[in-house]
């Protein structure tokens, strides 16, 4: 009979305890930089360029 899980269910629950914070953060954080795209679209595209530059170097230096 197959196995439905690889890992025992505590080590599913432990990392469901630790994935939940991540995906929260990661949703937080791309919901903010979507929300600086917006409100610097109205200024042009230059100034939408350097706002994407920027969240690229928050990204690489905030890590997770």
């Amino acid at each position: 009979m197959l196995r439905k899980y690889i890992a025992p269910k505590i080590f599913y629950k432990e990392l469901f305890i630790i994935i939940i914070p991540i995906i929260i953060q990661f949703f937080v954080q791309n919901f903010i930089n979507f929300l600086d795209n917006i409100m610097v679209g109205q200024l042009g595209e230059g100034e939408i360029a350097g706002v994407a530059v920027a969240n690229q170097y928050y990204k690489s230096f905030i890590p997770f």
